[in-house]
């Protein structure tokens, strides 16, 4: 079965611990996943999603749609940028890509995204920070188990929503691949009224999820169901 996610709230003030003082696990079996996997990889209207006229447009933490060319080599970090992400083009859902000099940065930056599609960032206040913990066996299910256990953390208690995410320890296997991640986010529980509720995302997918390294440079590219 899939590794238990876990997840934990902490604050230095009464109100924010109000907030995160509820704290809840989910975990998605192996059967689930391999079934969303196998279903994703059937969509035939997602096979050019990594087929554009050019490279992507670095731009940090804003959210716009523009056409990628994965499949060419990476872009250059000539804007200054070393970590960000950005939001392109998509036949139904929203693809994610996330950049940085390290694993780290660029799995902190691609949770960061995932913020930015549910709320504007920029309303989000570091009230208290959030804890999170994922592990999968393979790099795409850590992945996967990366972004469901962030997700959850906004559809259930504390109903937290984050603006900054900074990795803090990652676990490999031998061969150096991730298998283990612990992230702290900074943030605040969502509130309607206060913040814009910009998509309803359902779950991460399987579907042209991509991991390049080249230099000193990690992209991530991930589906979101929206």
């Amino acid at each position: 079965s899939m590794p238990m996610a876990k997840r934990r709230a902490s604050t230095d003030d009464e109100d924010a611990k109000s907030n995160s003082s509820k704290k809840s696990r989910r975990s998605e079996s192996a059967n689930d996943a391999d079934s969303r996997k196998d279903g994703s990889d059937t969509e035939e209207d997602e096979e050019n999603v990594f087929k554009g006229d050019g490279e992507p447009v670095e731009i940090s933490n804003e959210e716009e749609r523009k056409e990628c060319d994965c499949d060419e080599d990476m872009p250059s970090n000539s804007s200054g940028l070393s970590r960000g992400f950005e939001y392109l083009e998509h036949p139904a859902d929203i693809l994610l890509h996330a950049w940085g000099t390290n694993d780290a940065e660029a799995m902190g930056a691609l949770i960061e995204s995932l913020y930015g599609v549910l709320t504007e960032r920029d309303g989000i206040e570091e009230m208290y920070s959030y804890e999170m913990d994922a592990e999968g066996d393979t790099e795409d299910v850590l992945i996967f188990n990366t972004l469901q256990e962030a997700l959850y953390g906004f559809q259930a208690e504390p109903y937290f929503v984050g603006h900054r995410v900074e990795v803090t320890e990652i676990e490999r296997k031998e061969d150096g691949s991730m298998t283990g991640i612990h992230m702290r986010a900074w943030g605040e529980s969502f509130e309607r009224g206060k913040h814009v509720q910009n998509n309803d995302v359902k779950a991460p997918t399987y579907s042209n999820m991509q991991i390049k390294r080249e230099g000193d440079r990690v992209d991530l590219y991930v589906v979101v169901d929206v």
